[in-house]
């Protein structure tokens, strides 16, 4: 019995049950090897997805977690008002987490840029490493609101 399979914009195209199995056993085969190479490109990406259900459990609870909980030792929220009157008084450093392009539209006065991006971080902290005393207040803001 023939199969009729519709291509090209209409063009019917008569296929017998053999040519059916070896369309579809191609269609397995693109399938099963798209996979293996998305789970091997997954595998060599250091930022690839967790397979395992535990990992991406661990990462959503991270996710939901507010990020204030999770500031590390030593570091604090600040007000604008405090933070405004520290930059008056010349008396802490100002680090721009934005990406560059943004950083570049403006940004407060005398800021550095230390974009929090992994392709950019590692770059732009080489260039102001220099310039963030480990003795003196460093405040870091970025466009979230804080």
């Amino acid at each position: 019995m023939p199969f009729e399979c519709e291509i090209n914009g209409g063009q019917l195209m008569n296929l017998n049950a053999t040519q059916l199995k070896h369309c579809l056993i191609g269609a397995v085969v693109i399938v099963v090897m798209s996979v293996v190479v998305g789970l091997a490109c997954n595998a060599f990406y250091s930022e690839g997805i967790p397979l395992r259900y535990s990992e991406l459990q661990k990462l959503l609870v991270e996710e939901a977690t507010p990020w204030v909980k999770r500031l590390p030792e030593g570091v604090k929220i600040m007000t604008s008002k405090r933070a405004w009157a520290l930059f008056v008084a010349k008396r802490a450093i100002f680090v721009d987490a934005r990406p560059a392009n943004q950083y570049a539209s403006g940004h407060i006065p005398g800021a550095l840029n230390l974009p929090y991006i992994w392709r950019e971080f590692e770059t732009a902290f080489k260039r102001v490493e220099k310039q963030l005393p480990r003795d003196k207040l460093i405040i870091v803001y970025c466009a979230g609101g804080t």
